[in-house]
């Protein structure tokens, strides 16, 4: 429990070190985006892991099991991409001019 407390306290200390030294909107925003992301993503691999991370060991099973969720996540995304690249994304026929009738 204390790591916890002590991750999430160094997440906010760093949030407003950033925030205090940049006024550009769009930076805080991906900031705060990007810290969202992964306080979600966090607890999904916690929850469905069993881990516990109020011990050094635990914190070392979260580690590799993040990244490792994490490295199948960009893996699927990639699969996805391909396959959208490679679809067939041309016009076959158009079904509205093939029997010549006025669509009323």
């Amino acid at each position: 429990m204390m790591a916890g407390v002590i991750a999430v306290l160094a997440i906010i200390a760093g949030i407003w070190v950033i925030l205090k030294f940049r006024d550009d909107k769009t930076f805080i925003t991906i900031i705060v985006i990007l810290v969202g992301a992964f306080l979600l993503t966090s607890t999904y691999v916690i929850k469905t892991g069993n881990i516990d991370i109020k011990s050094g060991g635990g914190i070392i099973k979260f580690t590799g099991a993040y990244f490792s969720w994490l490295g199948q996540a960009f893996g699927n995304v990639k699969s996805v991409t391909g396959s959208v690249v490679d679809a067939d994304w041309r016009v076959k026929s158009n079904s509205t001019t093939q029997n010549n009738e006025t669509i009323k």
